[in-house]
């Protein structure tokens, strides 16, 4: 579709005036959630092993206490961790 089209415009003015997708507003969350226990050990932008720990035990608990394998959390921090 080219972008000088009625159609496009159209389409670029719902962007701008929609509100958030159940989508996006579950990953605005998930940032607001990570943001609080970023910054504990120092560092306010990213998490820490221990923080990306805590943040697991205390915001997914279920998830925690039902691993088996003590090293699926090790696992997760290392896919997770970019830098």
């Amino acid at each position: 579709m080219r972008m000088d089209s009625p159609r496009a415009s159209l389409y670029s003015d719902m962007a701008k005036t929609s509100s958030p997708t159940e989508m996006e507003r579950c990953i605005e969350s998930l940032i607001a959630i990570s943001q609080r226990y970023a910054g504990r050990d120092g560092n306010k932008c990213s998490l820490s092993k221990t923080e990306f720990l805590t943040f697991l035990k205390m915001e997914l608990s279920a998830f925690t206490k039902n691993q088996k394998d003590p090293s699926v959390l090790d696992c997760m921090m290392k896919k997770l961790d970019i830098n």
